[in-house]
Parts: structure tokens; C-alpha cells; sequence
């Protein structure tokens, strides 16, 4: 065998980089040394249950190497039992009791077996919770770092910076230097449009605990400054999501009322009239529990997010058309924008703006040329000419600078 050995790390050497030899040589010692047995009674119990693979050890297949390498990393010395460790192992716990203030579901991290083992007398059950909590520790890092899902699993228009990140030796490395509070509270996105998201997801919970609210008749307008008997019932809607309006305050002439109403609609990107028309009301019947669902999914879509978007940046809020310029922390440039239809959405990246054109031409997409302009030139001979837009001698349709220009006065190059 020795010999075999020695033959492949000398084929190695001449057909394969340094780099791959060296990892043969590796693997050919490994096979001729055992791991030694920790000392200690609860690391080597630790590395026992791991040798036992992963069902064995109560841990998921998919999570089993990770575990393995964490371990590993400390020589199988215990993370959460014990009383060095029990400050640890509380915070921990606490943590992952706290999971659903960051949009995640607690039952994922299996707390009801946590608790089960934590409280079992068996000398086997310690072992247990160790491996258990970790796994359930690691999982959760990832979720509320990463994401629970990949952006490319949901559209596949996406591109946005990979975002390195290792839980294994993170909690390793905090762990050494006592500091695992900081280090999990640093994990979820610091943007404070995160921070406004979990604000409003503890008080839309609190709002269904108390038993949310209910649906107000949609038969036509309610106006503040006629009598209808659905004006209590706005009332008392309204409140809920709005701190500065009470729902049995003195109000003469409604005017309270309709600056409410102002304020829901400003919120929720209708026309601020201050009238409770169809589009309102419709927005007010939306269940408490879709909108929490809502603040899930964009509280998810944050952690997808780069983790630090610089000094000086744009943001283009696809859902409500809106565009922002950042300036240390500051919005600077505030704008109305034209983002996709749903079958033709907006991208979903992050670039960097190289260069400025003002006064651009619009070299229109072949797509936009072939399914919108050119059917409508079909219709209307004299089309391209009251667009400013030419055919040029590639065949692709072009759009001349100017104040009709779809690019507008400036186009960023990225």
C-alpha cells in the first residue's frame, strides 16, 4: 500500500499544481493515523456521537459537515453545556426565542426539543442538546443573514453580489473572544429600512393579537364631511395604523378625518384626497395577516441585500416607482420613476455607475421595437417622426435627445 501510495503523489507532483500534491499527501497520511480521543469525558462523548454519522447524532444530513468542522475547530470541547458555558448557551437560546422579531420562524430552529433536552436528567441528553443547539444556532445565522432562500430561487433576474459568509467559524471566533451577543446581533441587515421593517412587524403583531381589525363596507365613497354610518368604523381603522389620530376625539367638520385619510394614502401610494373612495377602502380591507406577510417577504429581500451600500449611492424602489439619492446617510435627490410591467419587471441588481451621458439617444431594445413601437408605426405611418425616433442603418430604432426623450436629460452608464 505504501508503495502505491508513493507512486501516486509522484504522478501527482508531475501531472497536477503544487497545491493538489499537497492534498494527496494529505489524504495518503491521514489513512495510516486515527484521530486521537479527546481527554476529556464530554468531548469525547462530543466526538463519539458525531463518529456515529448523522441520524445517529440527531443531527440533519445536510447540516452534518458544518457541525463536524465546528467541532473539530475546538477539539470536540463543548460550546453550550457546562458552567462556563451556561451565559453562552442562554444567549443562545435567546436568540433563536427572539427569531420571530426578524421575520423567521422560530419552529425552525426546533426550540420544543431544545427545551426537552435542556430540562432531560439522561447523561445522554447533554450530548444531545450540544449538537442540537448548534445545529439549530448555525441554521439560524444563515437564515437571518443569507436568507432562508436563495434570490435565484425565486427570479431569476437577479444579480447582486455574493455575500461571503461563514457561520461556523463567526461563532467559533466569537465564542473565543466572549463575545457571541455582539457578534449575532451584527448579523441581521444593519440598513435602518430593516430596523423600520421589524418596528412595524412587533406593532402590525401586537394590532392581530388584540384582534386586528375588521372589513368596512366598499359600497361607494365614504366622505368625511357627509354623514355615513361607516364613518365610526373608518374611524376606528384608521387608528390602528395611525399613532396621531384617535378614533373618538372632538373632530368638527371632520377635518382630522380627512388629514387621516391623507396620511393612509400618502402611506400606501394612492392619491392624497383625503376621500375614502374604492382604491382606499380596498387598501383598508387588505387582512392584518397579508400585511404582515408583506413585511416577511421585504424583511427576507433585505438579506439578500450587499451589507454596506456606501457613503453615496441611488436606490430604485421597484414596488412603489420611487427613486432615492443617498448622501452619508441622507436623502439628498428624491423622484418618481417608470420601472417594468409585471410580464417585463425591473431587475433586481446592484452595479456601479461608471459614467454620465447627458442628452443621450435612446437605442431602443429590439423587444420594445418589435412588440410596441413597430405595431404602433403599422397604425400610424408618421409615428417614428412625432417621437423624434429614426430607423438607423443597422435596422435598430433610435430615439434622438430631447425633452420627449425616454431617458431623459441625463443616462447613467453602469
Amino acid at each position: 500500500m505504501r508503495k502505491l501510495v508513493a507512486i501516486a503523489l509522484r504522478f501527482a507532483k508531475r501531472q497536477l499544481p503544487r497545491w493538489a500534491a499537497v492534498s494527496l499527501s494529505v489524504i495518503a497520511l491521514s489513512s495510516h493515523a486515527q484521530v486521537p480521543t479527546p481527554p476529556d469525558p464530554v468531548a469525547a462523548a462530543i466526538q463519539s456521537a458525531l463518529a456515529q454519522g448523522p441520524l445517529a447524532s440527531g443531527i440533519t444530513q445536510p447540516n452534518y459537515a458544518a457541525i463536524l468542522r465546528f467541532y473539530s475547530l475546538r477539539a470536540f470541547q463543548p460550546a453550550w453545556i457546562g458552567q462556563n458555558e451556561q451565559a453562552a448557551a442562554n444567549t443562545a437560546l435567546q436568540t433563536l426565542k427572539n427569531s420571530a422579531a426578524q421575520g423567521l420562524e422560530p419552529a425552525d430552529y426546533h426550540l420544543t426539543d431544545l427545551e426537552r433536552l435542556e430540562g432531560s436528567p439522561a447523561k445522554s441528553a447533554s450530548v444531545l442538546f450540544e449538537l442540537a443547539l448548534t445545529e439549530s444556532l448555525l441554521h439560524y445565522e444563515s437564515d437571518v443573514h443569507l436568507g432562508r432562500v436563495s434570490p435565484q430561487a425565486v427570479d431569476r433576474d437577479v444579480s447582486l453580489p455574493a455575500n461571503p459568509f461563514d457561520p461556523v467559524a463567526g461563532t467559533q471566533q466569537a465564542l473565543i473572544q466572549n463575545r457571541l451577543p455582539e457578534y449575532l446581533a451584527q448579523l441581521p441587515p444593519q440598513h435602518s429600512q430593516y430596523r423600520e421593517l421589524a418596528e412595524a412587524l412587533a406593532r402590525y403583531r401586537a394590532i392581530e393579537a388584540s384582534g386586528g381589525w375588521q372589513p368596512i363596507d366598499n359600497a361607494g365613497t365614504i366622505r368625511p364631511d357627509l354623514q355615513d354610518p361607516r364613518a365610526l368604523a373608518l374611524r376606528a381603522r384608521l387608528a390602528l395604523e395611525d399613532p396621531s389620530f384617535s378614533a373618538n376625539q372632538d373632530d368638527p367638520g371632520n377635518g382630522q378625518l380627512t388629514e387621516a385619510i391623507r396620511r393612509y394614502q400618502a402611506r400606501n401610494n394612492l392619491r392624497p384626497d383625503g376621500i375614502a373612495g374604492h382604491e382606499t377602502l380596498v387598501a383598508l380591507n387588505v387582512p392584518v395577516s397579508t400585511r404582515i406577510s408583506t413585511i416577511i417577504v421585504n424583511m427576507e429581500r433585505w438579506r439578500w441585500m450587499p451589507r454596506s451600500l456606501g457613503t453615496r449611492y441611488i436606490a430604485v424602489n421597484a414596488a412603489d416607482a420611487s427613486l432615492r439619492v443617498v448622501q452619508d446617510g441622507k436623502t439628498v435627490i428624491a423622484s418618481r420613476v417608470i420601472v417594468g410591467r409585471p410580464r417585463s419587471a425591473t431587475p433586481i441588481f446592484d452595479a456601479m455607475v461608471t459614467g454620465v451621458t447627458v442628452n443621450p439617444f435612446w437605442n431602443v431594445p429590439p423587444s420594445i421595437a418589435r412588440n410596441e413601437i413597430l405595431p404602433k408605426v403599422r397604425r400610424n405611418p408618421g409615428y417614428l417622426a412625432s417621437h423624434h425616433m429614426f430607423i438607423d442603418g443597422s435596422g435598430a430604432v433610435r430615439q434622438s435627445p430631447g425633452a420627449d426623450n425616454a431617458l431623459g436629460y441625463v443616462k447613467l452608464e453602469m
